[in-house]
C-alpha cells in the first residue's frame, strides 16, 4: 500500500509527463481499490491543452531563433567579442534544453503517442542527463554574460583588459560545460524506468522510499546550483546595473542642464554683440552721410 504523498506524486507525474488525464481514474489518494477516485477538475484539462499547444509553438520557434542567433554570432564581426561566444554557447545550450523538453513533455502526450521517454531506458537516461546538464550550463552562461556586462558598465577600461580576450571566454565556456556534464551525472543512480499499475514512468521510483529521500536532497542541491544561486546573483547584478544607470542618468542630466545654461548665456552675449556692431555701423554710416552732405 502506498502513502498519500507517494500516490499524489504518481498522479501528478501521470498528468504532467504522459498527459493522460483519463488514466487518473485508475488511481486514488488512499491507494485502495475503492470507488472514491478523484475526478480531475476542469483546470487539469485546460492546463493539459494549454501545455500541449504552447509547446508546439514555443519549442520550434525557440530552436529556429537559437540557430539563427548562433549563425549570426559566429560571423567574423561578432567573433572578436567575448560576449558573442557566451551568447553562441547559450544558444546551443538552450536548443538542447528545448529538444529534451520536446521529447519529455510533448511527444508522450496522448495526442502524439510517442512515449519513448517513459518506455525506453535508452531514451530516458540520455534525455534526462542532457536536460539536467544543459539547464545548469544555460543558467551559468547567463550569469557569466551578466557579470561581463556589469564590469563593462562599472569599470569600462578594466573590463576591456579582462574580458576582451576571446581565448579566456572560450576557456571559461569549456569549464562551465565540463562542470555541467559532471553535475548532471548525479541522476544515473536514481533515474530508471519503473511501472505502476501498467503505466511506465521515467524517473525516481517512489516505492524506494530510502533511496528517494537521498534523491530529494541531491536534487535540492542541484536546484540550488543550477537555478536559485544563478538567479539570485543575476538579480543582484541587474540591481547594480540599474543603480549605476540611474546615477549616470542624473549626472548626464546635470551636465546637460549646465551646458544648456552656458549656451544660452553665450547666445545672449553674441546677440548683444551683433546688436552693438549693427548700431555702430549704423551710426558710422549716418555720420559719414552727414559729413558728406555737409561737405557738399
Amino acid at each position: 500500500m502506498m502513502g498519500k504523498e507517494t500516490t499524489e506524486t504518481i498522479l501528478w507525474d501521470s498528468f504532467m509527463e504522459i498527459g493522460e488525464v483519463e488514466n487518473l481514474s485508475k488511481f486514488n489518494y488512499t491507494g485502495e481499490n475503492d470507488t472514491t477516485s478523484p475526478t480531475p477538475p476542469e483546470i487539469f484539462y485546460f492546463a493539459r491543452n494549454f501545455t500541449f499547444y504552447s509547446l508546439a509553438v514555443i519549442i520550434p520557434l525557440g530552436v529556429l531563433c537559437n540557430i539563427l542567433g548562433f549563425m549570426t554570432l559566429l560571423t567574423a564581426h561578432f567573433r572578436r567579442h567575448s560576449s558573442s561566444w557566451y551568447l553562441s554557447a547559450l544558444a546551443i545550450a538552450d536548443t538542447v534544453v528545448l529538444v529534451t523538453e520536446f521529447i519529455r513533455k510533448w511527444l508522450p502526450n496522448h495526442r502524439v503517442g510517442l512515449n519513448w521517454y517513459h518506455t525506453s531506458t535508452g531514451v530516458c537516461l540520455p534525455v534526462t542527463y542532457f536536460s539536467l546538464s544543459f539547464r545548469f550550463i544555460s543558467a551559468w552562461l547567463i550569469l557569466l554574460f551578466t557579470i561581463e556586462r556589469t564590469f563593462s558598465i562599472l569599470y569600462p577600461l578594466k573590463a576591456r583588459l579582462v574580458f576582451a580576450n576571446t581565448s579566456k571566454a572560450k576557456y571559461i565556456i569549456a569549464l562551465v560545460h565540463l562542470v555541467g556534464c559532471v553535475i548532471g551525472c548525479y541522476m544515473f543512480p536514481f533515474v530508471t524506468i519503473y511501472e505502476d499499475r501498467t503505466i511506465s514512468f521515467c524517473g525516481m521510483d517512489p516505492h524506494k522510499s530510502a533511496l528517494r529521500r537521498t534523491y530529494n536532497y541531491v536534487t535540492l542541491g542541484y536546484l540550488c546550483l543550477a537555478c536559485y544561486l544563478p538567479a539570485l546573483l543575476i538579480f543582484g547584478l541587474n540591481i547594480v546595473i540599474t543603480t549605476k544607470y540611474c546615477q549616470q542618468r542624473k549626472q548626464n542630466d546635470k551636465m546637460y542642464a549646465r551646458s544648456t545654461r552656458k549656451r544660452s548665456s553665450n547666445s545672449r552675449l553674441v546677440d548683444n554683440g551683433r546688436f552693438t556692431v549693427i548700431i555702430n555701423r549704423a551710426v558710422k554710416n549716418i555720420i559719414v552721410c552727414v559729413f558728406e552732405v555737409q561737405h557738399k
